[in-house]
């Protein structure tokens, strides 16, 4: 349905649907640098997402209704404000946004690509309770008990991270960088079947990844605080379904982390600024030091 009427009431016959079961991305500022240390803003307040792209591959069929395609396209484009489109994957309320010509067998037989924003990604579906696993879990979640999704790779970003740019620097030879590090992030490389319920399952997941404060993640029996800031690309390929999370570490068991003030420690490679740091880490936990 386009706003409220059939596809063919526009001579318009589905193809393909793309973009309706992306996680969206993060929108605005994902973290404050206060100079000291980096803060995720994980708050409910702090969480603003991006809009998709949805796109429609239709195939224009001109004995379906009275209307001509440019007809069918201006009557879509003329609507103010957003409406909505409800499909297999739910209802979005969207505007159109461009029309792109795929195929063009003749005059009356031609395949387009109708492209639509949405107005604001909205996460729908409740959050069963968890089942939990051994091999990951996020907040006591298993991929695969709780959603039915088989992970492929968890790569673990965790090696030293690079030095990276920012408003607030130290001045070197080279070039301006601050004395803080990028976040290392876990990769899961997922896949999961038609039959397994995977709209449901894919929308009570991104559920889970868009609430706020951090995520748990224990990851062959470590434990990882955890954030997310960009989104993923749901593939579907007939029964197989693939999509990547990313997810930023914030801190992890064995780095040095000050549970109290939510804040991991970043060094620039100055042993003894680490050494220091530990010192007065160990000091303030035994009531020694103040801060």
């Amino acid at each position: 349905m386009i706003n409220g009427k059939p596809y063919s009431d526009y001579g318009f016959i589905p193809i393909n649907f793309y973009g309706f079961l992306d996680m969206p991305s993060r929108l605005g500022e994902t973290f404050y640098d206060w100079g000291e240390y980096i803060e995720p803003l994980v708050h409910e307040d702090d969480l603003f997402w991006k809009s998709r792209e949805f796109k429609i591959d239709v195939f224009f069929d001109n004995r379906l209704t009275l209307k001509t395609f440019n007809q069918s396209v201006n009557e879509l484009s003329s609507i103010v404000g957003f409406f909505p489109i409800t499909n297999e994957f739910g209802t979005f309320n969207v505007k159109l946004k461009e029309v792109n010509k795929l195929k063009h067998f003749n005059d009356l037989n031609v395949v387009y690509r109708l492209v639509f924003v949405e107005e604001e990604p909205m996460f729908i579906g409740a959050i069963p309770a968890a089942v939990g696993g051994l091999y990951l879990t996020i907040d006591g979640y298993s991929l695969f008990s709780d959603f039915k999704v088989l992970t492929e790779i968890v790569k673990l970003n965790d090696n030293i991270a690079t030095l990276k740019q920012s408003r607030i620097t130290t001045s070197t030879p080279q070039k301006q960088l601050t004395d803080f590090r990028t976040f290392k992030n876990i990769e899961i490389k997922c896949h999961m079947l038609k039959s397994d319920d995977y709209i449901n399952n894919i929308n009570r997941l991104k559920k889970l990844l868009s609430q706020s404060d951090f995520r748990q993640v224990v990851y062959k029996s470590v434990d990882y605080k955890c954030f997310i800031t960009d989104g993923f690309s749901v593939k579907i390929e007939k029964e197989k379904i693939q999509f990547t999370i990313y997810l930023n570490i914030f801190s992890q068991v064995g780095l040095f982390t000050d549970s109290l003030f939510g804040s991991t420690l970043f060094f620039n490679g100055n042993q003894k600024k680490i050494k220091e740091s530990l010192f007065e880490y160990n000091l303030f936990k035994t009531g020694i030091f103040q801060r």
